[in-house]
């Protein structure tokens, strides 16, 4: 698995590489789940990607993306949390993020959905 971005100089969209081949584009807004050990079955949003300093290191992908948890009982999107580490909700995207603080997550099991607050 792979993540890359669509234009280097537009940090809105990577594409997401799986292992078998497919390439699924992910964008700022799209909203998306997942399963395994950290899965959200309900869905989360993408919020932004993260990435280092171009200018110092420019990279292939980014480091991660931010979300948000989709509240099912409560029908809404969860707010922003932060913690002494840093933001919580914050995926790794490899290969560009594997050093860094974040939630690892199985990226072959990715799939676009309609957003629920719709």
């Amino acid at each position: 698995m792979t993540t890359q971005w669509t234009n280097i100089n537009d940090k809105t969209s990577i594409i997401l590489t799986k292992k078998n081949g497919t390439k699924l584009t992910l964008n700022v807004g799209d909203c998306i789940k997942f399963t395994g050990l950290c899965g959200r079955p309900d869905g989360i949003i993408i919020i932004e990607f993260t990435t280092k300093n171009f200018k110092s290191e420019p990279s292939i992908g980014p480091i991660g993306m931010t979300y948000l948890p989709w509240r099912k009982d409560e029908n809404k999107w969860a707010t922003t949390a932060f913690s002494m580490r840093g933001n919580p909700r914050h995926i790794i995207c490899y290969p560009t993020g594997f050093p860094h603080f974040g939630q690892h997550i199985e990226w072959d099991t990715v799939e676009i959905i309609e957003n629920p607050e719709k």
